[in-house]
């Protein structure tokens, strides 16, 4: 991502707008407001941000439409860890609770770091069975069928693939998770594994990444069905 891509903010309170635009043209980060759904639609087709700041309820209409081709970070005034795990299942990198100015800064340029190391990578591909990610596109192949990523799934994914057919525990993902600035919290790590699970998985087939109760995750390039592995684990 270039560090000149603007930040698109979208929230239906014009005082938060307000002290958004002071913050971030103070700290000399490029910003673009919207006060709705519509208004960040129309913004998102004109400049394609690659960091969206989304206010709970426009961003539930944003997902609803298409949560390819950027990261976006979700804020709400309430902690409700149902409404965490919803907007996590359908894409958003981050759900921010009450986040100051501060704390949305610090998320997106932590975003912008990592979409900034992945873009070194430059059109190499990793590949493990039937499953491809090729870092620079953001975009990963299972056998014929192309997936669109978000960046925080093409980071776990590729970690389960360079450790194919190891346990990874919950609280390596809750440390890893942590260092890149997400939700490390159990539930966020099932919600997002669940996620990308279902993505790279057709109908009528063995998931590559498998769940042991109780322990965590292990990615198979050659998966199985095998349920007594599951319960030995």
């Amino acid at each position: 991502m270039s560090p000149e891509s603007p930040l698109l903010i979208a929230n239906r309170s014009p005082h938060f707008l307000d002290k958004a635009r002071e913050h971030f043209n103070k700290n000399q980060m490029p910003i673009v407001t919207a006060s709705g759904t519509e208004a960040a639609l129309r913004v998102y087709e004109e400049i394609h941000p690659s960091i969206v700041v989304l206010q709970e309820g426009i961003a539930r209409d944003i997902l609803s439409e298409t949560a390819d081709g950027y990261s976006i970070v979700t804020t709400s005034r309430e902690n409700d860890p149902d409404n965490a795990i919803e907007f996590l299942n359908a894409g958003a990198d981050r759900y921010l609770v009450k986040p100051s100015m501060r704390e949305i800064e610090a998320m997106v340029r932590t975003l912008r770091r990592n979409e900034h190391l992945l873009g070194h990578a430059n059109e190499k591909v990793v590949s493990s069975g039937d499953i491809s990610v090729d870092l620079k596109g953001h975009v990963a192949r299972h056998g014929e069928h192309f997936v669109d990523l978000r960046n925080s799934e093409l980071r776990t994914l590729l970690y389960l693939m360079q450790r194919d057919g190891i346990v990874i525990r919950h609280s390596e993902f809750s440390n890893l998770y942590k260092k890149w600035n997400l939700d490390s919290s159990e539930i966020s790590i099932r919600a997002r594994i669940n996620r990308l699970r279902e993505l790279l998985t057709e109908p009528d087939e063995e998931s590559h990444i498998q769940t042991y109760r109780g322990v965590g995750y292990k990615f198979r390039s050659r998966p199985t069905p095998s349920q007594e592995e599951y319960e030995s684990a």
